[in-house]
């Protein structure tokens, strides 16, 4: 199993913030959002200034996020770790947890109709659809390899952030599993292997194993 830590800076490089070339479904500001006015002390206004960089507050803060809508991931990344670092906690643990919040409540929910799935196995292998639907760009692969098991492959993320991208997904897969009664799931990542270039920024892509208990 991989194990060295995976890269999240999510400095905007050469492009400006809110045109950078990787995106994310407007559905993941919103939910940050959420979650900083109930639950971050000082609330959304709070965040933004912490996050401590005027062109993302500005970003931020003059923006009507959309949830279908495709928006800039690297104000979203600093979004993160300003709400991790006013609760005091790692981005890591901070993105997961919130990734499996909207894993257990999104496929009974928001993706309920796509997602309805009779086992854990068969939920597993449909999770792709959603990895390209949060992150329009990326392609997602997932087979049953055996009873409790699936083998898949993900590509085209960007290396500087590849942590963000596989925080969410570990996060986000367990909490889908979860809500149809799989156990104990874990991970055995590849460790990252180029995946060419967009836009200048190079790309990696991970292979995986997943398993769980019933």
């Amino acid at each position: 199993m991989y194990k060295e830590t995976w890269a999240c800076d999510p400095s905007p490089g050469r492009h400006r913030i809110g045109e950078g070339p990787f995106r994310v479904r407007g559905v993941m500001y919103m939910g940050y959002i959420e979650y900083a006015n109930k639950r971050t002390p000082g609330g959304l206004s709070a965040v933004y200034a912490a996050i401590g960089h005027p062109e993302i507050e500005a970003f931020l803060g003059n923006t009507i996020f959309l949830a279908a809508s495709s928006y800039d991931l690297v104000p979203v990344v600093h979004f993160a770790r300003a709400l991790a670092k006013a609760e005091g906690t790692p981005l890591d643990k901070f993105v997961r947890g919130r990734a499996r919040h909207a894993g257990e409540n999104n496929v009974m929910g928001l993706y309920r109709t796509q997602m309805r799935s009779s086992s854990a196995g068969d939920m597993a292998v449909r999770l792709p659809r959603i990895f390209e639907r949060y992150f329009d760009h990326c392609r997602a692969e997932m087979s049953l390899a055996a009873e409790g098991l699936v083998e898949g492959r993900f590509s085209g993320m960007p290396a500087p952030m590849l942590g963000y991208y596989l925080w969410c997904n570990e996060g986000f897969i367990e909490g889908a599993l979860s809500a149809v009664g799989a156990r104990d799931v874990r991970y055995a990542w590849s460790a990252p292997m180029p995946d060419g270039e967009r836009d200048g920024i190079a790309q990696k892509a991970v292979t995986v194993r997943i398993s769980w208990s019933a």
